[in-house]
C-alpha cells in the first residue's frame, strides 16, 4: 500500500474524507477551549545573613556563602507545607513552585507562579514572595534563634509581564489532530474495501453460462453448424480423379499426368519396354493383376 492508493481510496469517498476532517476540526476546536493557555511569571529571592555576624558597616552580601543549607530548608517548607495548599490547591488552575537557583553559587531561590489568567499569576506570585520571609522567621523561632541572628529573606528581582505558555494546548492539540488523521485514513480504507466487496463484477462476453457470461453459439461441445450457402446454389460434387495415382512422367517424353486405368493402361505399359514388366502391389487388397495404378471401381 503505497500514497497514491491511499490518495485514490480518499478521492473515491471524498465525502466520508470531508466529515472525518471536518469532525477532527471540531474536536481540536474544542481541546483547545478547554485548555486554556497558561500565564506565567517568575521572581528571585535572596538570603540575607543577620547583621550580628557582620562587621559595623560591612556588606552583607559577603557573607552568603554559608546560607544555602537555609535555603533548602526554605525551599521545603514553601513547597511541602500547608500553605501550599493553601495558595494553589490540587485540582485548581493556580500553581506555584519555589527552587534553588542553579546557576547561582549562593542561596538564590526562583519563584514560578501560573494560572490561566495574567492577574492570577501575579495574584499567586505576590502570595508567595510575601510567605518566604515570614516562614523563615517562623522556622528560626521554632528552634530559638534571637531576632538579631535571624537570617532574612529579600526580593531582588520580578518579571513585569506574564509569560504565556501554550506547551499544554500544543500537546494536546497534536494527540487530538494525529488521532483524527489516523482514524480517517483508517476507517476511509476499510469502507472503501468493504463497498468494492459488494460490488458485482461485471461480466465478460464469450463464457458459458455458468460463469455467469452469455454463451456463443458453435463454442460448446457438439456438431457445429455448416455455414449458409446463398440460396438456389448446389455443392460442387467431388471429382473422382482426386483419388487416382499420378503417373510419373515418361523418360524423354511429355509430362502429362492425365491418370488412366483399365486395359488401356496395360496396353500402353506393355508398348513400352523401358518400363519392364508390371508387378501388382502386394499390399494393394482391390487391384486387380492388370492394373498399373489404383483407378476409381
Amino acid at each position: 500500500m503505497d500514497l497514491r492508493y491511499l490518495l485514490a481510496q480518499l478521492r473515491r469517498r471524498a465525502w466520508v474524507t470531508a466529515l472525518c476532517l471536518v469532525a477532527t476540526a471540531a474536536a481540536a476546536y474544542l481541546v483547545q477551549a478547554s485548555i486554556p493557555a497558561r500565564y506565567q511569571v517568575q521572581a528571585s529571592l535572596v538570603l540575607v545573613p543577620p547583621s550580628l555576624t557582620q562587621d559595623p558597616g560591612s556588606n552583607p552580601f559577603l557573607s552568603i556563602g554559608g546560607l544555602n543549607p537555609a535555603a533548602d530548608v526554605l525551599v521545603r517548607a514553601l513547597n511541602y507545607s500547608s500553605f501550599h495548599e493553601q495558595v494553589a490547591p490540587g485540582g485548581g488552575t493556580r500553581t506555584y513552585d519555589v527552587a534553588r537557583d542553579t546557576d547561582a553559587s549562593g542561596p538564590l531561590l526562583v519563584v514560578t507562579a501560573s494560572d490561566v489568567t495574567a492577574a492570577g499569576a501575579n495574584d499567586v506570585l505576590d502570595t508567595v514572595v510575601a510567605q518566604a520571609p515570614v516562614s523563615m522567621k517562623q522556622l528560626q523561632v521554632d528552634i530559638g534563634v534571637s531576632n538579631a541572628a535571624m537570617i532574612d529573606v529579600l526580593e531582588i528581582a520580578r518579571e513585569t509581564e506574564p509569560t504565556v505558555d501554550t506547551k499544554s494546548q500544543q500537546r494536546a492539540l497534536l494527540l487530538v489532530v494525529g488521532g483524527g488523521l489516523g482514524a480517517t485514513l483508517l476507517g476511509v480504507g476499510l469502507l472503501d474495501r468493504w463497498l468494492l466487496s459488494r460490488t458485482p463484477r461485471r461480466r465478460t462476453p464469450g463464457r458459458s453460462a455458468g460463469t455467469g457470461s452469455t454463451p456463443v453459439p458453435g463454442a460448446g461441445p457438439g456438431p457445429r453448424p455448416e455455414p449458409s450457402r446463398p440460396k438456389g446454389t448446389a455443392s460442387a460434387p467431388a471429382d473422382p480423379r482426386s483419388k487416382r495415382r499420378r503417373v510419373p512422367p515418361r523418360p524423354g517424353g511429355s509430362s502429362d499426368e492425365t491418370p488412366v486405368g483399365g486395359v488401356a493402361q496395360l496396353e500402353e505399359l506393355i508398348s513400352q519396354p523401358s518400363y519392364g514388366p508390371v508387378v501388382p502391389p502386394a499390399d494393394d487388397s482391390d487391384a486387380t493383376p492388370f492394373r498399373g495404378v489404383k483407378g476409381t471401381q
